[in-house]
């Protein structure tokens, strides 16, 4: 798919077509709309710097849900380290 964004705009807001997509894959990323590797293919950036430029927006890489607590606390009692 191709989206046509005006050069125009790309000049008002300051950015050039790169910032573009990495604005866009930063916040699909941050809408759980992509997951780390689409969206590190889509900023076009290796995993580290694309990691990096998470960290320096402060959007979490990994995402502890109530689901993973849940797996963990099972798993540790099943291995005896929990009553």
């Amino acid at each position: 798919m191709v989206v046509n964004i005006p050069d125009d705009a790309l000049r008002q807001a300051g950015i050039g077509p790169a910032e573009v997509l990495l604005e866009l894959a930063c916040s699909l990323f941050q809408a759980e709309k992509l997951t780390l590797g689409p969206a590190c293919r889509l900023a076009g950036l290796c995993r580290t710097d694309f990691e990096a430029e998470l960290l320096r927006r402060q959007i979490p890489i990994y995402r502890y849900s109530e689901k993973d607590f849940e797996q963990d606390l099972s798993t540790l009692r099943h291995l005896g380290r929990l009553p």
